[in-house]
């Protein structure tokens, strides 16, 4: 076997602040089309049925919706650009799963609360950002990996 034929796969260098950027962008434009086709109001009235499930009955008082697209907006533009700033695409999937954990987490604190913000906005932008970050960090070295690759 040669020499050239064991050597690592180059990756090209890659940034953080512009794809970050595209990223959050991107799944907010998600999570608006879905808003749009009526695909979150489906997800949303699956969230809400769980606490009653759960055994918590009562109607929850709605909050506004502005304040889960705030939430949704945030964490499209942060998840990024924390996932791409960890070393190693194992930390940036357990990072990304916990932040999808402690979204699903308020269901029962909302249930108990007996209030309701929507957590499909959230879902959706968490979701599919964090995927798209996933894949282009293990698709690039990061500045956060340490040296360039050789050659």
């Amino acid at each position: 076997m040669s020499e050239s034929s064991s050597a690592t796969i180059r990756l090209p260098r890659g940034t953080v602040a512009l794809p970050a950027l595209a990223i959050g962008g991107m799944s907010l434009a998600l999570a608006a089309g879905f808003n749009a086709l009526g695909l979150l109001a489906r997800i949303e009235r699956s969230l809400i049925a769980i606490p009653g499930q759960l055994g918590l009955s009562g109607e929850p008082q709605l909050l506004p919706a502005s304040i889960a697209w705030s939430v949704a907006a945030g964490l499209a533009f942060v998840l990024p650009w924390l996932l791409l700033q960890s070393p190693a695409s194992w930390r940036r999937a357990v990072l990304w799963l916990t932040v999808l954990a402690l979204i699903l987490g308020w269901i029962p604190v909302m249930g108990l609360a007996g209030k309701w913000c929507p957590l499909a906005p959230s879902l959706v932008t968490v979701g599919w950002s964090g995927l798209c970050a996933l894949i282009y960090g293990a698709r690039h070295r990061m500045p956060c990996e340490g040296a360039p690759n050789p050659g």
